[in-house]
């Protein structure tokens, strides 16, 4: 795992609660650029259906 994704997991947990595997995988999975945007967009997420619709988008145009 990099830097990166270390970074998002570690502020999804502090935000969310624990991350399911499935969804930690996908992240592990994204490019960097995907990666920082995910990042900019969690600051706004209040429950974890909005990581989920956040990398439903992420998959749809990737």
């Amino acid at each position: 795992m990099n830097e990166a994704q270390a970074l998002i997991l570690r502020q999804l947990k502090r935000r969310l609660g624990n991350v399911s595997i499935d969804l930690e995988a996908q992240i592990k999975a994204l490019p960097l650029i995907q990666l920082e945007d995910l990042g900019e967009a969690l600051l706004d997420f209040s429950q974890m259906s909005d990581l989920v619709a956040c990398l439903d988008v992420d998959r749809a145009q990737g």
